[in-house]
C-alpha cells in the first residue's frame, strides 16, 4: 500500500475550522446588518431635518435603531452558527475519508443544499467502502489460490523487492521465503540463482524458461522456472525494471524417470546383445565346418539351447514388468488391484503348488526344499497368477544362489503385525523364503529391487539369472497392497518376506 504523504492535521482542525467559519459568516452578516442600519439611520435623519423634527425624535429614531442592530447581531449569530454546523460536519466527514475512514457519515439537516451533498458523500462513502471489501475479499481469496498451489509462485517488483511467495516455492528452493518477504532478490540466497532469469525477463519483456537445480549432488532438486514480466512499465521502461513473475515447477520425479527409462532402455541392450552375440558365434563356428564334428556340435547347439532360454526368460520379464508399470502409469494400478480385493486366494495351496514346479530343479542341485504350511487357512485378498509368480521368483533365487547341498526353507504363518496408524493387527499372512546361500553384501540391500540391478554381474548370468526378479515381485507385492523385504549378509544367506493381509 502506498504511503500518505499528506500532511497530518490534530483532532481538533475541523473545529478550528468550524470556528473560522462561524466568524466569516457572522461577520459578513454583521457587515451587512450595520450597513442597512447606518443607511436607515442617515435616511431618517435627512428625512427628520427636511421635515423640521425635533432633535428628541431624531434621538430617539437613533436608539431604536441601535436596538435594532443588536437584536440583528444575536439573531445573526445565531443564525450563523446554525448554518456553519452541517457545513463543519461535511468538512469532518470529507476529512475522515481523506484519512480512509470510509464509515463516517453526514448527518441529516433541513438545509436543501448542505443535505444534498451529504448524501452524496454518503453514497460515496458506501460505494467506496463496498469496492474496498470487493477487492479485499478477491484479494484474500487471490492469495488463498496461490497459498495452495502445487507450483511455486514468486514476485518480484520493479525495485527488486520481493513482493510474494508461496509455501511451494519455500519448498522447492528450501527456504521460508517469508521471512525475506520485502528485502531485494539479491540479497535472498534462494532467490540470487535466478538472477539471470529474472533479468532476461525484464530485458526480453517476454516469457523466459530455464531448468535451474537445488540443493547437494547427493540430493538435487530440478525444478523448471517461468518468469514474465509485469506491470504497466512493461514494454515501455528502457532499463528493464519491471516487475517479475516467477513459476517454478518440480520435475525430479520426471528427470529420475527419464534417467530410469534411459538405464532401462541401455540394460535391456546389453543383456540382449549377450546371448545374440554369443548364439551368433556358435552358429558362425558350426557353419564353418564344426557341424560335422559330433562332440563339437552336441556342446555348441546346448550353448545355443541355454542363450535362446536366457533370452527367452528375458523377454518374459521385460513383457512381465512392462505390464505391470503401463498399468500403474495409466492409473490402472488401482482398478487392479479393486479387482483383486474381490478375490480370496491361500497362500498354504499358491505355497504347494510353487515347490512342486521347482522340486526337480532343487533336486537337481542336490538342494533340501523344505514347506511349512500353517494349520489355518492363510486367505488374502489377491490374484493366484500373481501371487505364483511372486513366490516362483523368490524360489527361483534361492535355488539359483545356494551351492548344492544347501537348504531352502519356504514358511507360511499368520503373525501379528503393526498397521500404518500404529494399531495392532493379529490377522496377517507372512511367508518368508530362507536359504543357506552366498547372501548379499549389506551395502547392496537398498537397491536389490532395482531393474537390471545385480550384486555379481557375472555369476548372475552365469546362473541364467535377468536382473529383473526381484524388481518384478516388488510390483507385483505392492499392487496386492503387501509389503516385501529383506535380510542377509554375505555368505550368511537370505530372506525375503512378503506381508499381507488375511481377511
Amino acid at each position: 500500500m502506498t504511503a500518505d504523504l499528506r500532511p497530518e492535521f490534530p483532532n481538533k482542525s475541523v473545529g478550528f475550522l468550524r470556528s473560522r467559519l462561524v466568524a466569516r459568516i457572522y461577520l459578513a452578516f454583521v457587515a451587512v446588518v450595520v450597513g442597512l442600519t447606518l443607511v436607515t439611520m442617515a435616511f431618517q435623519m435627512v428625512s427628520a431635518s427636511r421635515m423640521g423634527a425635533s432633535e428628541q425624535l431624531t434621538t430617539e429614531w437613533i436608539r431604536i435603531a441601535l436596538v435594532g442592530l443588536g437584536i440583528a447581531l444575536v439573531a445573526g449569530f445565531i443564525l450563523a452558527k446554525r448554518l456553519a454546523q452541517p457545513l463543519a460536519d461535511l468538512i469532518r466527514v470529507a476529512e475522515a475519508m481523506r484519512r480512509g475512514r470510509y464509515e463516517e457519515r453526514v448527518a441529516p439537516t433541513d438545509l436543501v443544499e448542505v443535505s444534498s451533498i451529504g448524501e452524496t458523500l454518503n453514497v460515496l462513502g458506501e460505494e467506496v467502502s463496498s469496492r474496498i471489501a470487493l477487492m479485499s475479499r478477491d484479494r484474500a481469496q487471490l492469495r488463498s489460490i496461490l497459498a495452495a498451489m502445487v507450483e511455486g509462485i514468486i514476485a518480484i517488483d520493479n525495485s527488486g523487492r520481493l513482493l510474494f511467495s508461496n509455501q511451494a516455492a519455500s519448498r522447492f528452493l528450501r527456504s521460508d521465503l517469508r521471512l525475506f518477504r520485502g528485502e531485494n532478490f539479491a540479497s535472498i540466497p534462494a532467490i540470487n540463482n535466478l538472477a539471470d532469469l529474472i533479468s532476461d525477463a525484464r530485458k526480453t519483456k517476454n516469457l523466459v524458461t530455464r531448468e535451474v537445480v537445488v540443493g547437494p549432488r547427493e540430493n538435487h532438486t530440478y525444478i523448471a522456472t517461468k518468469a514474465l514480466p509485469f506491470g504497466n512499465d512493461v514494454g515501455s521502461d528502457q532499463d528493464g525494471s519491471a516487475g517479475v513473475v516467477i513459476v517454478l515447477h518440480d520435475i525430479t520425479n520426471l528427470r529420475r524417470l527419464e534417467r530410469v527409462r534411459r538405464d532401462f532402455v541401455a540394460n535391456v541392450s546389453h543383456e540382449l546383445k549377450t546371448p545374440l552375440t554369443a548364439i551368433r558365434g556358435y552358429v558362425e563356428t558350426l557353419l564353418s565346418g564344426a557341424l560335422e564334428d559330433p562332440a563339437i556340435n552336441v556342446k555348441f547347439l546346448e550353448k545355443i539351447d541355454r542363450n535362446v532360454g536366457r533370452l527367452t526368460n528375458l523377454v518374459q520379464d521385460i513383457l512381465s514388468l512392462a505390464r505391470i508399470e503401463s498399468h500403474e502409469e495409466a492409473g490402472l494400478g488401482a482398478a487392479q488391484a479393486q479387482r483383486w480385493t474381490t478375490m480370496r486366494v491361500d497362500w498354504r495351496s499358491i505355497a504347494q503348488t510353487v515347490i512342486a514346479a521347482y522340486e526337480d530343479e532343487a533336486t537337481g542341485k542336490s538342494l533340501e526344499l523344505n514347506l511349512k504350511l500353517s494349520d489355518e487357512p492363510l486367505i488374502v485378498a489377491g490374484e493366484r497368477e500373481a501371487m505364483t509368480q511372486i513366490l516362483g521368483n523368490l524360489v527361483s533365487n534361492s535355488i539359483k544362489y545356494t551351492p548344492k547341498s544347501g537348504q531352502i526353507w519356504v514358511d507360511c504363518r499368520a503373525v501379528t503385525g503393526t498397521s500404518e496408524n500404529g494399531e495392532l493387527q493379529t490377522e496377517i499372512a507372512e511367508i518368508s523364503v530362507r536359504d543357506t546361500g552366498i547372501g548379499i553384501p549389506e551395502k547392496h540391500l537398498d537397491r536389490i529391487f532395482e531393474r537390471f540391478y545385480r550384486v555379481d554381474v557375472a555369476r548372475s548370468r552365469a546362473m541364467g539369472g535377468t536382473g529383473l526378479g526381484l524388481s518384478i515381485v516388488k510390483h507385483l507385492v505392492a499392487g496386492l497392497g503387501g509389503q516385501v523385504t529383506v535380510e542377509s549378509k554375505s555368505g550368511g544367506g537370505s530372506t525375503f518376506t512378503v506381508r499381507m493381509k488375511l481377511v
